[in-house]
């Protein structure tokens, strides 16, 4: 399965799936986060596969 973690939260994934679309059902602005795959940065319309290893990570100064 697909690892998510993003600040606190940590989710499963079983199957394929859109990062855009995993961002948008959690409720995730994609214009404030970067997310990565297997350490690489990719963009909204790469796919997670279900033995991929993903970090969410915000990318907003809060200063």
């Amino acid at each position: 399965m697909a690892t998510i973690t993003f600040e606190d939260k940590k989710w499963e994934v079983n199957r394929r799936m859109n990062v855009l679309r995993f961002l948008e059902k959690e409720g995730i602005n994609p214009e404030e986060v970067l997310v990565l795959i297997n350490g690489k940065v990719v963009t909204e319309d790469a796919v997670m596969e279900p033995q991929d290893e993903v970090k969410i990570l915000w990318v907003l100064s809060w200063g």
